[in-house]
C-alpha cells in the first residue's frame, strides 16, 4: 500500500524537529499504521524531518493516519514494535482501531 507522503519539512540550517501531529476528531475511527521508513542514517523521514536513529531500546518512528473530509488526520510515535505503537496512538486517538 502506498502511504500519503510526507510534506517536505526543512529550514535554512536543516531539518526541522519532528512533525506535529494533525488531530481532526474524536479519535474513534479505523486508521492506517506502519514503521516509516527512515534516511539520512535513519534519522530522518522521507519529508526531511529528524527524529534521531531508532534502535530496539528506545523504539522507531511510526505513522498513524486516515483520510477525513477535512483532512489528514495522523500521529506520529515512537514504538518499539507495532503493538506498542498501537498503545501510544491510542493515548492520542482514544477511539482507534487499525487495519491488518
Amino acid at each position: 500500500m502506498k502511504h500519503p507522503e510526507l510534506k517536505v519539512l526543512h529550514s535554512r540550517y536543516g531539518g526541522l524537529m519532528g512533525r506535529r501531529d494533525t488531530v481532526l476528531s474524536n479519535g474513534v475511527g479505523k486508521y492506517h499504521l506502519y514503521k516509516m521508513t527512515m534516511i539520512g542514517y535513519g534519522a530522518y523521514d522521507s519529508g526531511g524531518a529528524y527524529w534521531g536513529q531508532g534502535n530496539p531500546v528506545f523504539g522507531y518512528m511510526y505513522r498513524a493516519y486516515r483520510q477525513l473530509d477535512e483532512g489528514l488526520e495522523q500521529c506520529f510515535v515512537r514504538a518499539v514494535d507495532r503493538d506498542e505503537a498501537k498503545e501510544e496512538v491510542r493515548k492520542v486517538f482514544k477511539g482507534a482501531t487499525f487495519y491488518r
